[in-house]
């Protein structure tokens, strides 16, 4: 497990220097003090060299610039920072109450996210869902030793996803997509090689939302495929604990991720209260 945990005196000292972040200057200025670039040194390195890493006694962001300051030093940012609930009425994956299994983030897009960054706001009232991690390396290597056949068809055959065309905006503080009108599709395999390294494009409501869009039925090997996949990935899944306050960040393509399911509370005034957090992204 790639983790890092902040010693106590140094998560106050952290927390004190965050806690000045009131503008986008300020957010400049932390970036520039010894003790953030320090952590940053670290973060950075065990993120390259791992493709996750869970961080925790960490204080909180209570600024979204910050978050989008961590995405830039791995890529360039990317849409606004999400502030997502689980929530009754969910229009996207991220809030709803069900669990999410293996996926890439945005694996519709031609250019997917390279990196995710998560800060959980507040935990689940009713359980502890996990979140789980898979290495695309150890898959392959997995599959080159045991299920070449699989890996072959995961490199060459290709699945079509589809989805709905929208548009990502703040709205009260949260994240809604709105629908453009018309879908986009792609064609694409499970596994592929760039720059000389294994990656992953996968999306499973995705791929089942286009032949439930399109009547058809899916082919049986296509099925048999993913199902395989799907056996062995989970076999080789990490499974993090992401506490309130923690950090999750990962390499969206060379890793597969999911979450279990959530619960939710509600009470006497009707309020409800789920898990929450900010996400950010970077090419």
């Amino acid at each position: 497990m790639a983790s890092l945990r902040l010693e106590k005196n140094f998560s106050l000292l952290l927390g004190k220097e965050i806690a000045k972040c009131s503008s986008a200057m300020d957010v400049n200025n932390l970036f520039s003090s010894s003790t953030f670039v320090r952590f940053i040194e670290i973060v950075t390195k065990l993120v390259l060299e791992h493709h996750y890493l869970h961080i925790s006694n960490i204080p909180f962001f209570p600024r979204r610039e910050v978050l989008e300051a961590i995405a830039g030093l791995f890529g360039t940012f990317r849409y606004p920072v999400e502030n997502t609930r689980i929530r009754v009425d969910c229009t996207h994956d991220g809030c709803s109450i069900e669990d999410l299994p293996l996926h890439n983030d945005d694996a519709i897009l031609d250019v997917m996210p390279m990196f995710g960054i998560l800060q959980v706001e507040q935990e689940c009232p009713l359980n502890m869902p996990t979140n789980g991690i898979v290495l695309v390396d150890e898959l392959v290597n997995y599959l080159e030793l045991h299920n070449t056949e699989l890996l072959r068809k995961l490199l060459t055959n290709k699945v079509p996803m589809l989805a709905s065309k929208t548009t990502k905006v703040i709205e009260n503080n949260e994240v809604v997509f709105k629908k453009e009108g018309g879908e986009h599709l792609v064609k694409k395999s499970i596994l592929f090689q760039e720059e000389g390294v294994y990656k992953s494009r996968f999306s499973l409501g995705r791929i089942k939302y286009y032949y439930f869009k399109n009547n058809l039925e899916q082919p049986k090997d296509e099925k048999n495929m993913i199902a395989e996949f799907m056996e062995i990935a989970n076999r080789l899944r990490k499974s993090l604990y992401i506490k309130q306050n923690d950090i999750l960040i990962y390499n969206n393509q060379r890793t597969l991720h999911d979450r279990s399911e959530c619960g939710i509370e509600v009470g006497m005034d009707g309020k409800i209260k789920s898990r929450s957090f900010y996400i950010a992204f970077a090419n």
